[in-house]
């Protein structure tokens, strides 16, 4: 495996459904630690995690979706994969970052349902700057895959912190740069930005949706005031004015 480490390049479904056997005949052969051996080697600049859910070789990205978080649920049964690896390896910021034109959405929501708290951590990208993955997908992914992130937020947050986040400043040095909210607008135009927040507030909230935690907007307006852009105080007050 040291010499032919293409099996762990992730380049072909078939290679990548390999892995978990060659992990449990590892445990089972030499007793190597659960989290340690072959799985943790850097192979240009990627660990095996971290290229299990940013790779996206093939024509059909729904079924590489889907076979790769089968990979990455098989690894957590078998201890391979731990739950403090999606923040230590920067697991759900790499996925958001690259995702491109196809938000891989199946391996997104097992990050995310595995540790929410991850959707909050402060990421350090290749400039210095501290940004949190909503802010991640508002520049860079698709307007499907910033709407996900964004009511993946309002899911695991949703006493107005999960809002909230979509004015939250981050700087670098001094300096602010753009919310969430405003790089959303810039990408994807803010009429089909505010259509989409619409709609997954509505989705969210609505009937009780999901926990059964109403929307708390005293203590969103509350959040957005002490810790978010006027933008946030502005969009709390115009939606619900009483």
């Amino acid at each position: 495996l040291d010499t032919y480490p293409g099996l762990f390049w992730c380049k072909s479904l078939r290679s990548v459904s390999l892995i978990p056997l060659v992990a449990r005949l590892q445990i089972e052969f030499d007793g190597s630690d659960l989290h340690e051996g072959f799985l943790d080697k850097n192979y240009y600049g990627r660990d095996v995690f971290q290229r299990l859910v940013l790779s996206s070789c093939g024509a059909d990205k729904q079924l590489l979706d889907g076979r790769f978080v089968a990979v990455l649920k098989r690894l957590r049964e078998i201890g391979y994969l731990r739950k403090e690896d999606v923040q230590g390896r920067r697991l759900l910021q790499i996925l958001v970052r690259d995702s491109g034109s196809y938000f891989p959405e199946r391996r997104f929501r097992f990050l995310v349902d595995w540790d929410p708290n991850a959707l909050a951590k402060l990421y350090v990208d290749e400039y210095g700057r501290y940004k949190i993955p909503l802010e991640i997908a508002s520049g860079v992914s698709t307007l499907q895959g910033f709407r996900l992130v964004f009511e993946a937020g309002l899911r695991c947050f949703p006493m107005g912190k999960g809002l909230n986040f979509l004015f939250q400043e981050t700087g670098y040095m001094g300096y602010n740069y753009q919310t969430p909210f405003q790089m959303a607008c810039t990408k994807h135009g803010r009429h089909e930005v505010l259509k989409e927040i619409e709609n997954a507030l509505t989705d969210c909230y609505s009937h009780e949706a999901g926990d059964g935690v109403p929307f708390n907007t005293e203590e969103a307006l509350l959040l957005a005031a002490s810790d978010a852009h006027l933008d946030g105080v502005y969009f709390i007050l115009r939606r619900e004015p009483d």
